[in-house]
């Protein structure tokens, strides 16, 4: 059995083995301990992929992608473009080791398109549509021995939520973030590649002890604990003044931002407080931040869930069943050994007293200690990272996704 797995009955109910690591490590050895292990699983775990080229393309692969990327004005709006990751994942793929040019070897079956792409070529002036235009893939794809024989164990990524799933590929795994009701992955939301790297070793001071950063609107049921963390703010606000920076992208004459300061009037550096009406990169500040409050609403398609390992601000999940909905790749990733979590009825209860037994639960030199996990798992849910692992942790779990299948089908016609 792949190290990788997890647990799964017969209904599909899933237990992933890296949140057996449940407790932030106290000791620099017991951190590099769990790096340890989780690059020997690395090292240990491969999938034979079999990648379609030239035979669905008419063209190399590896030659049309470098087109796209000679191109200033694609590769530019591409870096940008939230849902490029179907795009990142090929590039990743067409010079893999694992990859086979036997499709009857291979574990995973890859579908070249770019739908999400393909979908915004009017803006992001990619070419897309000549280049990979699906419908005619999907046709070459279609009358392929791989094709008829294996039709269920065929993957695609695209993450962007226009897209809608081509009728052809009905029984194709679909790999994207937005994966609530359905058996697919889930894997990083939207994210856009950053100008500059940031380098741990060269953090500034972290002045901010707990930040959050997003909307507040009360017509989105899911933002419940958004809700909490403003009402509280405001029933009782000294309590939270030196310790939580609070900055709702919300307009300043919204109900919800009543009572907030706006934005614009805030101080250089600000530090702490609420304020609304912001417009802000978020990097700036979790680079910044010893904490980050995760109230949850939008996950898996959500930025903080990457923005928060990139810049080495330790998360605090504050949703209850946020294991069972799942985190992107948390099958490979301990996020419990690099983050905080406070229930629902807790942070209700008394969400500054929370907040204040975080800090003194974690002291600076556990901080140390998760900050160095957050820095090697990055690559785990960053596309673009020069150590990227993203691409074949998809591959990682259509794996797991076909394996499971497999075995339930066996388990139901023995």
């Amino acid at each position: 059995m792949s190290p990788y797995l997890v647990y799964a009955d017969k209904m599909g109910s899933r237990m992933p083995r890296a949140l057996a690591a449940a407790a932030p490590p106290t000791t620099l050895s017991a951190a590099q301990g769990i790096i340890r292990h989780w690059a020997a699983v690395h090292a240990k775990t491969s999938v034979p992929f079999y990648l379609y080229d030239h035979e669905v393309l008419g063209r190399s692969l590896a030659e049309v992608l470098q087109q796209m990327d000679d191109d200033a004005k694609c590769r530019h709006n591409i870096r940008q473009y939230a849902y490029a990751g179907e795009f990142w994942f090929l590039r990743r793929l067409v010079k893999h080791p694992w990859r086979t040019w036997d499709a009857a070897s291979a574990r995973v079956l890859v579908i070249p398109v770019l739908l999400g792409i393909e979908l915004n070529d009017h803006v992001l002036h990619c070419s897309a549509r000549t280049l990979f235009n699906s419908s005619s893939i999907l046709r070459r794809v279609q009358r392929t021995w791989a094709w008829r024989r294996r039709e269920a164990e065929h993957v695609f990524v695209a993450t962007d939520f226009r897209v809608k799933r081509p009728d052809v590929l009905w029984r194709a795994l679909w790999v994207r973030f937005d994966a609530f009701n359905q058996s697919s992955p889930i894997i990083p939301g939207p994210q856009v590649e950053f100008p500059i790297a940031f380098e741990y070793n060269e953090a500034p001071a972290r002045n901010v002890t707990f930040f959050f950063g997003g909307q507040l609107s009360r017509r989105h049921r899911g933002y419940f604990m958004r809700w909490e963390l403003v009402d509280q703010w405001r029933a009782n606000r000294t309590r939270f003044n030196d310790s939580m920076l609070l900055i709702t992208t919300d307009h300043c004459n919204s109900s919800g931002s009543a009572g907030l300061v706006p934005l614009a009037s805030a101080p250089p550096g600000v530090v702490h407080g609420a304020y609304c009406g912001g417009r802000i990169r978020a990097s700036r500040i979790y680079r910044r931040a010893e904490f980050a409050l995760m109230p949850g609403g939008d996950e898996p398609a959500s930025r903080r869930d990457t923005l928060v390992l990139q810049f080495g601000s330790i998360p605090v999940y504050m949703r209850d069943g946020l294991w069972a909905t799942g985190l992107p790749f948390q099958n490979f990733i301990p996020y419990r050994a690099f983050s905080a979590s406070l229930d629902e009825a807790e942070a209700k209860r008394d969400l500054a007293g929370s907040l204040g037994a975080i800090v003194r639960r974690y002291p600076p030199s556990t901080r140390s200690y998760m900050r160095l996990l957050m820095a090697y798992f990055k690559d785990d849910v960053l596309w673009t990272s020069s150590r990227s692992r993203c691409a074949e942790n998809v591959l990682r779990e259509a794996d797991r996704h076909f394996q499971t299948s497999r075995n339930l089908n066996e388990d139901e016609n023995p």
